[in-house]
């Protein structure tokens, strides 16, 4: 089992960077683009279906959730990514001063390419999604 991981810093207060996670169905704040997303289900056990245009679909299920903590989890149920058993974790602290904590985190099966490479294209998306999300927020 392959691990991946990033850590980082938000200039948020935690409560405004959790509602950006809040809704599974809504990636908007931290996805780039514009996908589609629909979702089956709510709570934990719900599958959300995202779809870009010209781009083959991911399915995803909640398989953890914990406002208070401000932390969930997800799986990956269909992908065209190269690994399998995917489960990923985002984990949010407070850190005062209107400074917030993120940690991404994911165990998965590389497939069909070397583990390293797996690990450094999923750290990509990680740092990619953060990266997006910290425009969003500062945009407002």
């Amino acid at each position: 089992m392959a691990k991946a991981f990033v850590s980082d810093e938000i200039a948020a207060p935690i409560a405004r960077v959790w509602a950006r996670f809040a809704d599974f169905g809504d990636l908007s704040g931290w996805a780039p683009g514009a996908p589609k997303v629909e979702v089956e289900g709510s709570g934990v056990g719900a599958v959300r279906s995202v779809t870009n245009e010209g781009q083959p679909q991911i399915r995803e299920r909640l398989e953890r959730y914990d406002a208070a903590a401000h932390t969930f989890s997800y799986s990956m149920l269909e992908s065209p990514f190269p690994f399998t058993d995917y489960l990923a974790t985002v984990k949010l602290t407070d850190r005062g001063g209107n400074r917030t904590g993120i940690d991404w985190s994911s165990t998965f099966e590389p497939r069909g390419m070397p583990a390293e490479r797996t690990v450094e294209v999923i750290e990509n998306l990680y740092r990619l999604f953060i990266s997006r999300l910290k425009e969003t927020l500062a945009a407002g």
